[in-house]
């Protein structure tokens, strides 16, 4: 073998440098004792060196040098494996068997959705149109999309596989089997599962859950140990025509039988099946997500929380619901439930609710808003957001600025012991009111995140947030984060790119960020207290608003501060 070579020049100087240097070095005795190599270091150091390799590229890089670093760097390339599909799931479509024991996620992209969904298709963003009249339409070939996965036992050959993803493009819907579900939750090491804008496949009229049968696979005896299980269908409400029942009844057999292991809980609530969650026992569910269109069908008890009375330990609790009433029972008397409780979301909460008086004295943070939330619907409305899917969600203003200040009045019992805030009004003539009970009510605060909704005959008043809101804030001594959404009336509108479709450029993004929005920053932060170290501005974007993020500075002799731009970050969901 012939290696190529370069001559360089070098001083004397340097050579002596360079020979004392490699000298010095600790050499260990066998066949690589000659030179300090990276293989004279431990697989355990290897390892961690891997690690640090973010970029794909030079993780394929490093696997060549030699055989002993492409067996260690094998597990990190092959780690995550993504396939989108267009058609039934085949053994071709799936890598060399050889790679299958390394994959540990593997995200299933379906954009096979039901054609009657699908109104228009182009260029940007699919959209469903909000007129038309959509109906469920059952269709084998498009439900029996993931039945090759079991068929051919594919997760149950990937052992180190620990999470699975089933997604589909933007709005779109797709179908799963009840079969090719539960197979997939057979998969012995899995442990997270994640579905997001599917609907459970129904047959047709006279078919049960009861009905359904396992496809044969080399599967295992029952379900994984799952500890988490998310099922998001995201602003898409029920197919008109599509039984909910029978996803309600699917998913009943599912959770119970998950129960014992699962510590994260993500749900729709169109098929939450409600009764069933009071029933099953979950003795480590520490997060519990509610989200969507309440059920059309209550549950057997008045009040939602007595559906989660057996989950005592509890840690966060979000119910995002278009209306729910009281979570708790007026007159109720008992222990509360979940004495461990740090995080409580309610959309739309009522001040009468009894929960506000029972929260415990582990309850740090409390998000107050409604669903879906009356500004991003805005932002929608306005065309400059490409969302049309959510024309099918019923929905309810944000409460007003005085029954939000009813709201906080009922939680004072814990105000001392809140750090994070998120509240979303409609402004009347307790705003100000309303404002000034938070910063004097809530003193321990170190993140508070304020949504403001004008109603439709306010003009808007871009001075507010400044002048009013800054402050208000003022007298939070320990505030470090504080996340506004304000009137942008003059941000760049997006440029329209054909009769329905506005396109943002970065460019549009970051103009104005470093511009009109630094200098709000920058004046907000001069009228808050020293501990702040974050701003954050609610901003528009192609598909989802935005926060444009600033970090806080002190300059000078410490009494200065400016504002620096950090970044753009989608907002929460």
């Amino acid at each position: 073998m012939h290696t190529a070579s370069t001559t360089t020049r070098r001083s004397p100087a340097f050579d002596a440098t360079n020979r004392a240097a490699v000298t010095s070095l600790p050499i260990a005795d066998g066949p690589r004792a000659q030179l300090p190599s990276l293989l004279g270091l431990s697989s355990d150091v290897l390892l961690i060196i891997i690690e640090t390799v973010s970029n794909m590229h030079d993780l394929d890089a490093l696997s060549r040098t030699c055989t002993h670093m492409h067996g260690l760097c094998k597990p990190y390339m092959f780690r995550e494996f993504s396939l989108e599909l267009d058609q039934a799931i085949t053994l071709e479509r799936f890598p060399p068997s050889c790679v299958w024991p390394h994959i540990r996620y593997l995200h299933l992209r379906n954009a096979c959705a039901h054609k009657e969904l699908l109104v228009l298709r182009g260029w940007g963003p699919i959209a469903l149109h909000p007129h038309s009249t959509i109906e469920y339409i059952p269709d084998p070939e498009l439900g029996n999309m993931y039945d090759g996965l079991i068929r051919h036992a594919i997760p149950f050959n990937m052992q180190n596989l620990r999470c699975i993803c089933l997604d589909t493009g933007r709005n779109n819907v797709a179908d799963i089997s009840l079969a090719a579900l539960e197979g997939i939750l057979s998969a012995p090491h899995l442990r997270k599962f994640k579905m997001l804008n599917h609907v459970i496949f129904w047959p047709g009229s006279n078919v049960h859950v009861a009905d359904t049968q396992p496809i044969p696979a080399a599967c295992g005896e029952g379900l994984a140990p799952l500890t988490s299980f998310v099922y998001d269908v995201g602003m898409v409400g029920i197919p008109p025509r599509y039984p909910a029942v029978f996803a309600i009844q699917a998913l009943s057999t599912i959770l119970c039988r998950l129960a014992p292991s699962l510590s994260t809980l993500r749900l729709p609530s169109i098929y939450t099946p409600f009764d069933s969650l009071s029933k099953a026992h979950w003795p480590l569910l520490r997060e519990l997500t509610i989200q969507g269109e309440h059920q059309s069908d209550p549950p057997s008890s008045p009040c939602i929380a007595l559906s989660f009375v057996n989950m005592p330990n509890l840690r966060v609790l979000n119910l995002e619901l278009t209306h729910y009433g009281t979570l708790w029972p007026v007159g109720h008397v008992a222990s509360f439930p979940w004495p461990f409780l740090e995080h409580l979301t309610l959309s739309h909460p009522s001040p009468d609710d009894p929960i506000f008086s029972h929260l415990p004295t582990s309850i740090r943070s409390l998000s107050l808003h409604s669903w879906p939330t009356q500004l991003y619907d805005n932002l929608l409305n306005s065309g400059k957001m490409a969302l049309s899917a959510w024309p099918h969600l019923r929905r309810a203003p944000p409460l007003l600025s005085s029954t939000m200040l009813r709201v906080l009045r009922a939680c004072s019992n814990a105000a001392g012991r809140l750090a994070r805030l998120h509240v979303e009004y409609l402004v009347d003539g307790d705003e100000n009111a309303l404002l000034r009970f938070i910063t004097s009510t809530f003193p321990s605060l170190t993140e508070l995140e304020v949504h403001r909704a004008r109603p439709e005959d306010m003009s808007p008043d871009p001075s507010w947030p400044l002048e009013t809101l800054g402050h208000a804030c003022a007298a939070l001594k320990q505030l470090q984060a504080l996340y506004v959404h304000a009137d942008l009336s003059d941000y760049p509108r997006g440029i329209r790119i054909s009769w329905r479709v506005k396109f943002y450029r970065n460019e549009q993004h970051e103009c104005y960020a470093t511009s009109k929005l630094l200098d709000a920053a920058t004046a907000l932060a001069c009228t808050l207290a020293p501990s702040v170290r974050t701003i954050a501005f609610l901003t528009p974007d192609n598909t989802w608003p935005r926060w444009a993020i600033y970090t806080i500075h002190t300059v000078g002799d410490g009494k200065e501060r400016v504002a620096q731009y950090l970044e753009h970050r989608e907002a929460r969901r």
